[in-house]
């Protein structure tokens, strides 16, 4: 082959992989010419690094690709490079910059042209933020660190009818157009211009409805505030208002008329939008009233009003006065000075003096001290007074009007009391239509079984009585047809008769004897002082067959005789004849 030179060999437009390069081998001083195929030359390349490319480009030896390891491409842009390899099961591409440690990546479409990903795409919300396009201080970033563990949420985007929208967050100042809220709670102030509610409305803190005093609030629907509510202006409710709580009318001044719970007649012309009744607390110097009052419009609306009404009226209470009396050192007796008023039954009192361990209790009647129990007299007394510890009052029924008359005051109320007296008029018929306990079991009338219980709640008798028995009548009658029974309530329970200062004239105790002046009595009968049969007297065995009982034990037998005289016999010897032969015989 001749020698030519190399721009005289002939350019192939089409290689061949299997078509050959003359190679010179610098190395073999020998064989200096070589050949290797196209294709061996350019299935393998230099793996290079980032500043030396296994593949670079003419007069751009920084650009280019070039591999460091198994599972890496790497493209070289001079001090960056946009790696791609391999990590555990995913294919990661990054763009790093030798230079710079932030460095953007951007992916551009061209015109109009979108960037699809046809697949779902998971981004780490640690790191996925959205910037403003001029300004990159300004960035949207999500996070899903509040969702449970295994949970997906899912948002859908409604049809705002708009092209531009707003997404709604916590904490910043929005305005919500259109917005049906369901089961919203509302932690902070609620300030509302128009507010329209077709179901329940809950209030548990302060709000305010309306801008100033000329707003109105209207609620059609049924509402329940927990918390307080304040209206400056009249709230006027056209249906039928239900509180399970305390409602609350506040006194503005110190005395005179509290405010009113006023009703208006709306049905007459001529009293139209006007105050018919009004419910009020008045109060003066010495009481306070609770006053139901009533305006006479239908007559003569232009002239003077007369009003009727009810008065409940509170009093107070007077503490009783006494005088004490004192024997040999002990509280003997009391002399009532005053009696008291509008006092509570459970009343105390203690004796206060010089001496020591005297014990009383107060007997209140209809309000009123009536008398005083010496449960113990102490001793060494030589003064004594009597504090008296109530809690009391009393209420007060009045008719009154507003004409000048004097009021009509009708006592009816004492605490713990109640006392219908002449001033109210004659009672026909009190029906009830349940039980009625009065002081929690002071006084029970019982419905159901038709029985009545004073001092405690009946369980078994028509009439149970907590306590004694008082009554001034002179007969205690009972019975029926088949009995009339006085049965001791309690085993070992003795029944006394006594004398009116509380002496015993009889008793049966626990055994059944009866003792007549005798408080032990040793046998059926026992009678101290003479006793006298008005008819025959017999004495009857017990047990005829044996001779047992029927015996008169006595250490004498006194007779009269048809003229009156006396005739004495004892078991030895006979002081006189008698009509009839005594013989004292002792059975064999």
């Amino acid at each position: 082959m001749a020698t030519r030179k190399i721009s005289d060999l002939t350019l192939l437009t089409t290689v061949s992989p299997s078509d050959t390069l003359l190679l010179l081998d610098n190395s073999d001083p020998v064989d200096t010419n070589k050949k290797s195929e196209v294709g061996s030359i350019f299935k393998a390349v230099p793996g290079g690094s980032q500043n030396q490319p296994g593949l670079a480009f003419d007069q751009k030896t920084a650009t280019g690709l070039y591999s460091t390891t198994q599972g890496e491409l790497g493209i070289s842009l001079g001090d960056s490079k946009l790696l791609l390899e391999k990590q555990s099961t995913s294919l990661v591409l990054s763009a790093r910059d030798s230079a710079d440690s932030n460095l953007d990546l951007t992916f551009q479409a061209l015109g109009t042209g979108l960037i699809r990903f046809n697949s779902t795409i998971a981004i780490n919300d640690s790191v996925f933020t959205v910037p403003n396009s001029s300004d990159n201080s300004k960035i949207i970033k999500f996070s899903a660190t509040q969702l449970p563990t295994g949970t997906t949420r899912t948002f859908v985007f409604p049809d705002a009818g708009v092209d531009i929208d707003t997404i709604v967050t916590t904490s910043s100042t929005q305005t919500l157009t259109s917005k049906t809220l369901v089961s919203p709670i509302f932690s902070g102030d609620l300030t509302g211009v128009n507010l329209t509610l077709s179901g329940n409305l809950q209030v548990d803190g302060n709000s305010t409805l309306g801008s100033d005093n000329n707003d109105t609030l209207t609620v059609a629907a049924v509402s329940t505030f927990n918390a307080n509510l304040t209206a400056n202006n009249p709230v006027t409710i056209n249906a039928a208002t239900t509180t399970t709580d305390d409602v609350t009318i506040n006194q503005t001044s110190g005395t005179g008329t509290y405010k009113k719970l006023k009703f208006f007649d709306t049905s007459q012309d001529t009293n139209a939008g006007r105050d018919v009744a009004d419910l009020a607390v008045t109060t003066d110097s010495a009481a306070r009233f609770l006053d139901l009052s009533y305006y006479d419009r239908d007559t003569d609306y232009s002239s003077t009003n007369y009003t009727y009404g009810m008065r409940i009226a509170s009093i107070g209470y007077t503490l009783p006065e006494v005088v004490v009396t004192i024997t040999n050192g002990a509280v003997a007796g009391f002399t009532i000075t005053n009696p008291g008023a509008n006092i509570s039954n459970t009343m105390t009192a203690t004796i206060v003096g010089d001496g020591s361990d005297a014990i009383i209790t107060p007997v209140v009647v209809n309000g009123a001290l009536d008398s005083i129990t010496i449960n113990a007299g102490g001793q060494d007394y030589t003064s004594a007074t009597v504090t008296f510890v109530t809690s009391g009052g009393a209420l007060q029924y009045r008719t009154y009007d507003h004409t000048g008359s004097s009021e009509a005051k009708n006592e009816i109320i004492h605490t713990g009391n109640l006392n219908l007296i002449s001033a109210i008029g004659s009672v026909s018929n009190l029906v009830t239509t349940g039980s009625v306990n009065f002081d929690d079991g002071t006084f029970v009338l019982d419905d159901t079984n038709n029985r009545i219980g004073i001092g405690l709640t009946p369980s078994a008798y028509k009439l149970e009585v907590g306590g004694d028995i008082y009554f001034t009548g002179s007969q205690l009658i009972g019975g029926d047809s088949s009995s009339f029974v006085v049965q001791r309530r309690l085993d070992a329970t003795p029944i006394k008769f006594n004398k009116y200062d509380g002496t015993t004239e009889m008793i049966i105790d626990s055994a059944g004897n009866v003792g007549i002046n005798k408080t032990t009595p040793s046998k059926r009968l026992d009678v101290s002082g003479d006793s006298n049969v008005d008819g025959d007297f017999y004495v009857t065995e017990t047990d005829p067959v044996n001779k047992v009982g029927g015996a008169i034990v006595a250490k004498r037998l006194k007779l009269t005789d048809l003229n009156g005289a006396v005739q004495t016999i004892t078991a030895d010897t006979i002081s006189a004849t008698s009509r009839t032969k005594v013989i004292f015989h002792a059975y064999s």
